[in-house]
């Protein structure tokens, strides 16, 4: 039987919940270092990852580790790239004030059954979106996709649809290609 006392609790959670208001926290902490320029080789310096870490602790009182706090940019970062992707179709609208992205249900529907990475941001949206483009915008943070050496014009039709963002990148070059061959 664990025993402990509840601040102990509270200070470290093992299985994390992040919550908006924590997104928000790390992301604007994040953009922060990027715009004081604590970035090395188009990424966060270790300067910066130790501030983040230790500034996150006390404006929360939640204990991360740098390399937690990094996996969840990293989540964050692949959040960017599906709302991009989203925006990037004229029947999706990005509203500032909410961070939701709104479109009919039909679109949706379409949208989420070629990437269903994206149900995700159709249930949640993505508050931290303008501070993300922020972030990725200025440093280019944001990892170049690596193109297959084979035409997507030949690839077999998979049963099962791929989930991760790769296969979101994929998904969206090969619509692309197929729509520029129209």
């Amino acid at each position: 039987m664990a025993t402990g006392n509840s601040s102990d609790q509270q200070q470290y959670q093992p299985h994390p919940v992040w919550t908006a208001l924590l997104t928000k926290l790390l992301a604007n902490l994040i953009l922060d270092q990027v715009r004081k320029g604590n970035t090395a080789n188009n990424s966060l310096s270790n300067k910066a990852w130790n501030f983040i870490t230790n500034e996150f602790y006390t404006r929360s009182g939640i204990k991360r580790d740098k390399e937690h706090l990094k996996n969840r940019f990293a989540a964050l970062r692949r959040e960017f790239s599906v709302v991009k992707l989203i925006l990037s179709r004229d029947n999706f609208v990005f509203d500032e004030s909410t961070g939701c992205i709104i479109a009919a249900d039909e679109s949706w529907d379409q949208y989420v059954k070629e990437c269903p990475d994206a149900e995700a941001v159709r249930r949640g949206g993505c508050p931290v979106y303008k501070q993300l483009f922020e972030i990725f915008g200025v440093v280019h943070l944001e990892e170049e996709p690596v193109l297959p050496q084979r035409s997507y014009e030949y690839a077999a039709v998979k049963s099962r649809p791929s989930r991760g963002v790769e296969a979101t990148i994929a998904n969206a070059i090969f619509h692309c290609c197929i729509e520029a061959k129209d």
